[in-house]
Order: C-alpha cells, then structure tokens, then sequence
C-alpha cells in the first residue's frame, strides 16, 4: 500500500490513496516513460541525419581516408573519437529501449498478463479472485513503471552525451582536416 499521500490531491481512506489517485499516479508515469521514449526518437533522428549528411556522398569518406592516409594524428584522434561516441549513442539508444520488468507479467492490469489467460471468462475471474486488490496492483505497476522510468532515463541520458561527444568530435574533425592538422 501507499504511505506517501502528499503525492497526489484527492480523497483519503486510512492513509492511503483513493484507487483514482492511483491510477492518476500510474498514467503519470506511464507517460513519464513515453515521453523518454520520444526523447529517444528524436536522438535517432538526429543520428540518422548526421549519418545522411556524412556518408550521401564520398567526400567525408575520402577525408577520413586522406586524414589516416596521411597520419593526420589530431584528425585521426577526432575521427576516432567520434566512432566511439557513435558506438556509445547506439548502444545507449538499444539499452534505453530495453528495459522492461518481469514483474509485470503478475499483474492482472498488465496487458500481456490478460493476453495470458486466454479468454475474457478466465481475466474476469482473475478480479474476483478474494485476495485480489487493484489498488495493490496499481501501486505495484506504479513502482515497476517508476523503475523502468528511472532505468530508460539513465540511458537517455548516455546516449544525449554521446551525441554531442558525437557532434563535438565531427566540428573538430572537419576543422582539423581543413587546415591541414
């Protein structure tokens, strides 16, 4: 149950939140997790277009080549840094879309448990089992949504930095090639 009623206006009963403040608090953070997922759409835009601009035609390939041709160390440095920063922002993007929680399978509001069940008759006797609280399981898929929140931020996080490690590495490589370092 839930002791921290200061999170939410609404009717009380005993200290614990009113069933429609909870599912107030479980749309927030099912929208909390929707909106880093957004984030996470608009990194990969971002790295879509860097890789269109860089790679539609062989210039940026030929001064690649030319910079390590010809032992350019601060623009091989650049060159490199930005590969690794490239692989930091893609892997954070896949670990950023990744997590999920086991326990939500218990749930009986978690979709792929109702899935699970195979009818509408088994899901309704699900809910009228005796020890069968919603308000226990709003509060337990809130705790799982704060935590798979909490999780996709971390890595959104990592993969913002890596994109501007990213953007940072390419400026300093193409200034670098230009004047010849």
């Amino acid at each position: 149950t839930c002791r921290h009623s200061c999170l939410v206006p609404g009717k009380q009963r005993d200290g614990i939140m009113d069933t429609s403040d909870l599912k107030w608090v479980l749309d927030r953070t099912t929208e909390a997790i929707r909106c880093i997922d957004s984030k996470n759409g608009i990194i990969t835009a971002v790295l879509a277009g860097i890789a269109a601009i860089l790679f539609s035609n062989e210039s940026f390939s030929q001064a690649v080549y030319n910079s390590f041709a010809s032992m350019r160390v601060l623009a091989m440095l650049s060159m490199v840094i930005a590969s690794i920063a490239t692989f930091a922002v893609v892997v954070s993007l896949f670990a950023s879309i990744a997590p999920r929680s086991k326990c939500s399978s218990s749930s009986s509001i978690y979709a792929g448990k109702i899935a699970e069940l195979g009818s509408a008759a088994k899901y309704f006797d699900e809910l009228a089992r005796n020890d069968y609280s919603l308000d226990a399981d709003i509060v337990s898929q809130i705790y799982e949504n704060s935590r798979i929140f909490v999780q996709k931020t971390t890595w959104n996080q990592r993969a913002t930095i890596a994109l501007l490690f990213l953007i940072g590495a390419l400026i300093v490589f193409s200034i670098f090639y230009a004047i010849g370092v």
